[in-house]
């Protein structure tokens, strides 16, 4: 079973330096082009003036920022696998309730089920392979009970 909360924590936390690093590179790159501003325009336009127009520039060049949006939610919390080893020819695997797959393995080879349950309260769906895929027969006729005959309808002449 795989712990996917577990891994994303993992993940952030191994990529927590590099993440830091960069957000302080470009707010000090963002922040020495607002300096350069100011510097430059309040020599020759005046104190004022150059500071005005370093707020602005730092404000214009920060405003693009996002926060970091992707995220690990959209996955489920557990992935859990399991090996079953089977013999070769057909077979039925029940996976509780009504997940069903019929499946035919092949001598030598590998088959692959996989369920997919986002709601752990309902049925999820059941994929078999193409090479192991069998349809399941189709239900038996039913035979039409004696009581159920069908009842004429008058026609107008």
């Amino acid at each position: 079973m795989l712990d996917v909360n577990l891994v994303a924590r993992q993940q952030l936390h191994a990529n927590m330096p590099g993440i830091v690093a960069r957000a302080l590179v470009r707010r000090a790159v963002k922040g020495a082009a607002g300096a350069a501003v100011e510097k430059g325009v309040g020599a020759s336009q005046g104190k004022e003036l150059g500071a005005l127009l370093g707020i602005f520039t730092t404000a214009l060049a920060t405003a693009p920022e996002r926060a970091e949006t992707r995220n690990w939610t959209s996955l489920p919390a557990q992935i859990q696998v399991a090996r079953v080893p089977v013999s070769a020819g057909p077979h039925v695997l029940s996976f509780g309730g009504s997940m069903t797959a019929n499946v035919n393995v092949a001598a030598g080879h590998d088959s692959y089920v996989v369920i997919v349950r986002p709601n752990l309260t309902v049925p999820g769906a059941v994929l078999v392979d193409k090479a192991s895929f069998v349809a399941p027969a189709p239900p038996a006729p039913v035979a039409p009970s004696p009581a159920a005959q069908p009842i004429p309808i008058p026609t107008k002449k």
